[in-house]
């Protein structure tokens, strides 16, 4: 028997308990045993219903459900654990569109929502200037100045490709710009609230169209001066006086010797004279030798002047040079004639010579690598005859 009030278990006959002192009524114990063995039976029941309940469960698939909510407890989990987990992040996609819309400003519709951009595809590199993409646009105007410079019959080739290319790859291309630069100011500015950061993108992105124009000046004047040269063919330099000087007693020496010859001395065909400036420390002399020929009888005479002298002299004036070779190789040709010969081939390669050399100096001028003073002239026909 147990005690009514406290639990205590009491001996049999024991009807006072020894510990709380209740008394416990023997008729009552009966009663208690029935409710005991009640109780038991009832606890079995539950028992054996828990077992069938369980087994049941099995069947309709318990177990699957109990894994079902491990998975998903797994997952709630890995939610968590996906900040640790690497993503893959492509440059081009704009998580906060406040951000990219800022850096953008003007023409923002443009340039993220259409696939070709009319403005780059008219301006080309002007427009990469324009939107701050200074690199780009700056090395593109170089390979332009080349093209138009070297590869002249390539330009209209080349200005369809570029455009084509800037209409459709600018879009991107600056998509990738803004994105990286907005990392960038992130990286810079961590900790920033997001309007100050609207702010720093509005001032590093949108246009500069003072800046462009200052390149775009520049790239113009640099092309012109690659066309012309303001150092030479211009009167006030040093280079220019002289040669015109040069070239003025030239061509007066040349005239007025050719008038001074006789009717038999100028007759045939008077081609054209060249003209050697021979500088001293002090003094300039000038060489010139007059072509003339004359086709109907074969001859090619040189008339030579020597200004030094103030002397005319006429060399070759009538001889026939092909007769005179064709002697000297048959060698019938008397002692005077081999001299005349000597003299009229010594002539007429120092004509050729200084010919050329009048060439190549002019050549030389136009490419800009001769500053120094012009030294051998050709001078024309109407020239002499003016």
């Amino acid at each position: 028997m147990v005690c009514g009030k406290c639990g205590k278990k009491l001996n049999k006959d024991e009807n006072f308990c020894s510990v709380c002192g209740y008394y416990n009524d023997p008729e009552n114990e009966t009663l208690e045993e029935e409710n005991e063995s009640l109780d038991e039976d009832f606890f079995d029941e539950v028992k054996e219903e828990d077992e069938i309940d369980e087994n049941e469960f099995d069947e309709v698939g318990g177990s699957n459900l109990i894994n079902a909510m491990n998975i998903s407890d797994k997952e709630e989990i890995n939610e968590f654990n996906t900040t640790n987990t690497p993503k893959k992040k492509k440059l081009t996609t704009f998580k906060d569109d406040r951000l990219v819309e800022a850096f953008t400003g003007e023409d923002y519709k443009w340039i993220i929502r259409r696939p070709v951009n009319i403005y780059a595809f008219f301006l080309s590199w002007i427009y990469f200037l324009y939107r701050k993409m200074y690199i780009i646009g700056i090395i593109g105007l170089v390979i332009t100045g080349l093209v138009c410079r070297f590869l002249t019959s390539y330009i209209i080739p080349y200005a369809i490709l570029v455009m084509v290319l800037s209409g459709l790859l600018f879009n991107p291309i600056y998509r990738l710009y803004a994105n990286i630069r907005i990392k960038i100011i992130k990286k810079h500015n961590y900790g920033t609230d997001d309007f100050t950061l609207e702010q720093i993108c509005s001032e590093k992105g949108g246009t500069n169209l003072i800046l462009t124009l200052i390149i775009f000046f520049i790239f113009l004047l640099i092309m012109i001066r690659s066309y012309y040269s303001f150092s030479i063919n211009t009167e006030n330099t040093k280079f220019w006086t002289e040669n015109s000087e040069n070239k003025a007693n030239c061509t007066s020496i040349a005239r007025s010797n050719y008038r001074l010859l006789s009717d038999e001395e100028a007759s045939g065909i008077l081609e054209d004279s060249v003209c050697n400036v021979r500088k001293t420390n002090s003094t300039k002399s000038y060489d010139v030798y007059l072509k003339i020929t004359n086709k109907e009888k074969n001859t090619f005479r040189i008339i030579y002047f020597k200004d030094e002298k103030e002397s005319v002299s006429i060399e070759g004036a009538k001889t026939n040079l092909e007769e005179l070779q064709e002697k000297n190789k048959n060698s019938t040709i008397s002692e005077e004639e081999l001299q005349v010969l000597n003299r009229t081939l010594e002539i007429r390669k120092e004509y050729s010579k200084i010919y050329d050399a009048s060439k190549e100096e002019d050549l030389l001028i136009k490419k800009r690598k001769n500053k120094s003073e012009k030294t051998d002239f050709i001078i024309t026909k109407d020239e002499i005859q003016r």
